[in-house]
């Protein structure tokens, strides 16, 4: 039986989440309203669902990916295909015979295509739904055994076989309904989609869409009132908006690149406006094409048009931001914006890829910053120079003649990251104080390789003080050489660059330090993946064994705990994997909750949570949401939370109707260190976080947390938000 289940529950839940699939979503509940409404023609609805249940069963017969099934990505053109011969035929075994085998051919023409288009990192579409339905058309029309539908031209009398004079009255009531014409048409394409050209099913359509996504809905209309106008403009056949079935092209165009595969926002909308025109353009030359074989055009201008705009955005070599392309897809355009927006905030344009640290132990001080007064201009403006300073400020013990004064003389460098040494000059002497090299400029310097087009150089270093050689490989802490006063240097410092490509004399590029701690008017600040500010004392984070050592989660561990809500106590489960794609997540056995995590030694990050919000592993995943491993007392963490992590849906409602411009819905996330019992040799340390949920600035909740961490446990866990409060232990 279980293997039953196996076979047959991801057939089933893939054939209703097939309709959703349509409209770029996986909403269970919206492909359910979706498949009711395919069934406005009862026929069409039957077909439907016959081609998509055979499309999932071959897929699962022939072993393919059953999470691809189960998300209905084999089945959705499937479903327009049996809806599109359902509507043409009269229902007999000859058509249901059909329909079977139109399934198995709609399988192999969407996992071709799906091979085909996704060399290119292109999505595939409704392209198999075109090719085989044009196919069956061609086909069928030497199949003497089916009869064509009379159902268009008699549709009353069809209802009133189906219904009665109720359903009729009903359908025409709605079909006359007092709206504009443009709302009639936009009305009927969304049916049409289906095809169910009534007002009716786009009613209901346009009415789901708005409930499970605020920004699919408005980008379908700024799409098709841009078609509609220019249509106007042009003097175009406005009938051809429901005629040629022509009308959900620029519904769904809009859908796809307003913020499906293009992050939301005001220039998404502006780039819908922009190629709407265009997709009429080739809808309009398209209609004239095909009708030569006399087939219908279906969604042929919405695959063309979004297919070749995808291309071409991928193919940009700047202006990224411009319009950002989805790259972690969560079927939901408010997601996909949350996401980014939470993405960006907490790490920036992706350089945690490649985390570069700061070159030197201890304590420095940024002498000269970025666009700096002295030397740090034009092409070479994103550069740092460091040195260190006493606690009266000076560079140099006295008399301060000689390189050797310096404090920072003959200092280790070390590797700023992983990467390949790939040019070292040495040799040059260093200078007396106040009298800089201006022949060599750089002095005695080290280039590394991090990365394709990233590249560090450590310059003024001191000759033949190299522990390294070309070719060779570092790793991040490595030494590579001592600090030295050579090149242009008057006094003794490191000067620090990133650029993109191995020369000595190239320019340099702006990219952050990733992880940094500053010193200010005796108050210590953490930075993440900044950029150091002139004039402030700075230093790199370094563990604290007893904290490392507690959020040192590896694959294969296991915790349990202890956990109470007040009213039960209850003992938990989780456990530490890896997925495909070597992401590290905790999975609560109880809950069946999973929450994904990163942690790069210096920082753990926690990215994703899905599951129950009630568990306690939710709460953990709040109250360490972002935590640095080192301890430096009543220092503050701060962060953004993702939206749909922390707020519920209907309060997120009225806030995706405006976020593609701007949110007024924040999630701030704090952390203080709060006690420690032994620097040194720690047992204990107390930790102190709180989440607080914001619309504009008006504190709608706030979460508190307290975590005692004591001999690589968590021995005590407290955690509160208005009148609840949870405690949990650590067991093992």
């Amino acid at each position: 039986m279980r293997r039953i289940g196996q076979f047959f529950v991801p057939v089933l839940k893939g054939t209703v989440k097939a309709y959703p699939q349509v409209f770029f979503s996986d909403s269970l509940l919206f492909g359910i309203v979706l498949l009711l409404v395919s069934f406005i023609d009862v026929v069409a609805g039957v077909s439907g669902l016959i081609v998509a249940l055979s499309s999932n069963l071959s897929a699962s017969s022939f072993g393919l990916d059953h999470r691809k099934t189960e998300k209905g990505l084999y089945a959705f053109n499937a479903v327009l295909t049996g809806l599109g011969i359902g509507i043409l035929f009269e229902p007999s075994l000859s058509l249901f015979i059909t329909l079977i085998f139109t399934g198995l051919l709609c399988l192999a023409v969407t996992v071709m295509m799906e091979g085909v288009t996704s060399k290119y990192g292109l999505p595939f579409l409704s392209i198999p739904f075109l090719i085989t339905i044009w196919i069956v058309i061609l086909a069928t029309r030497e199949f003497t055994e089916l009869q064509l539908s009379e159902r268009g031209v008699y549709y009353i009398n069809y209802l009133y076989k189906a219904g009665g004079q109720g359903l009729v009255d009903f359908y025409q009531t709605t079909q006359n309904l007092a709206i504009p014409m443009s709302f009639y048409s936009y009305l009927t394409s969304l049916g049409a989609i289906f095809f169910q050209p009534t007002v009716f099913g786009g009613i209901v359509i346009a009415t789901a869409l708005f409930l499970t996504s605020r920004i699919s809905f408005i980008s379908s209309l700024i799409g098709f009132y841009s078609a509609w106008y220019f249509f106007i403009l042009t003097g175009s056949d406005i009938t051809n908006f429901s005629n040629s079935f022509i009308g959900f092209n620029f519904i769904l165009t809009s859908i796809a690149l307003g913020g499906f595969f293009v992050v939301p926002s005001w220039r998404s909308y502006l780039l819908i406006i922009l190629i709407t025109p265009v997709n009429v353009l080739f809808a309009q030359a398209m209609l004239k094409v095909l009708d030569v074989w006399q087939l219908p055009i279906y969604s042929l201008p919405f695959n063309f048009i979004v297919l070749i705009f995808l291309y071409v955005l991928k193919h940009r070599v700047k202006y990224m931001q411009f319009l950002p392309e989805v790259v972690i897809q969560e079927f939901s355009p408010e997601k996909n914006l949350y996401s980014y927006k939470n993405f960006l905030k907490r790490f920036g344009n992706s350089y945690q890829i490649f985390p570069i640290r700061l070159p030197f132990w201890g304590e420095w001080s940024v002498e000269q910053g970025h666009n700096g007064e002295f030397t740090h201009k034009d092409e070479y403006q994103y550069a740092w120079d460091f040195a260190i300073r006493d606690a009266d400020n000076k560079t140099f013990k006295k008399p301060g003649t000689s390189p050797e004064d310096y404090y920072c003389y003959k200092k280790a460098v070390l590797a700023p990251g992983y990467g390949k040494v790939v040019k070292i000059i040495d040799g040059i002497p260093d200078n007396e104080i106040g009298k800089p090299n201006m022949l060599d400029n750089w002095g005695n310097c080290i280039i590394i390789k991090h990365g394709e087009f990233l590249f560090s150089k450590l310059c003024h270093l001191q000759s033949g003080s190299f522990k390294v050689h070309e070719e060779d490989y570092v790793v991040p802490g490595q030494v590579l050489a001592w600090v030295g006063n050579s090149g242009r240097s008057p006094e003794p410092h490191l000067h620090m660059q990133l650029q993109n490509t191995p020369w000595v004399g190239s320019s340099t590029i702006k990219y952050p330090i990733s992880h940094f701690v500053t010193l200010k008017e005796g108050a210590l600040s953490f930075h993440n993946y900044e950029y150091p500010a002139e004039k402030c004392r700075i230093f790199n984070p370094e563990p604290n064994r007893l904290l490392a050592r507690f959020l040192d989660f590896i694959p294969g561990q296991k915790m349990a705990f202890e956990f109470s809500d007040g009213k039960t106590i209850r003992n938990e489960m989780w456990s530490v994997y890896t997925d495909s794609a070597n992401k590290s997540y905790f999975f609560d056995e109880r809950t069946k909750s999973t929450a994904w995590f990163s942690n790069d030694k210096i920082m753990l990050y926690f990215q994703y949570f899905a599951g129950k919000r009630k568990s306690l592993l939710y709460l953990f995943y709040l109250s360490l949401y972002k935590v640095q491993t080192g301890f430096y007392k009543n220092i503050r963490i701060s962060d953004e939370m993702n939206l749909p992590q922390v707020f519920k849906p209907y309060q997120l409602f009225l806030n995706d109707l405006v976020a593609p411009f701007k949110s007024m819905l924040t999630a701030k996330y704090s952390l203080t260190y709060l006690e420690i019992d032994d620097e040194l040799s720690p047992t204990e340390i107390i930790l102190k976080s709180r989440v607080t949920l914001l619309f504009l600035k008006l504190s709608l909740k706030e979460y508190q947390f307290e975590i005692r961490i004591k001999d690589g446990l968590m021995k005590d866990f407290k955690a509160e938000t208005g009148k609840k409060k949870w405690t949990a232990k650590q067991i093992s």
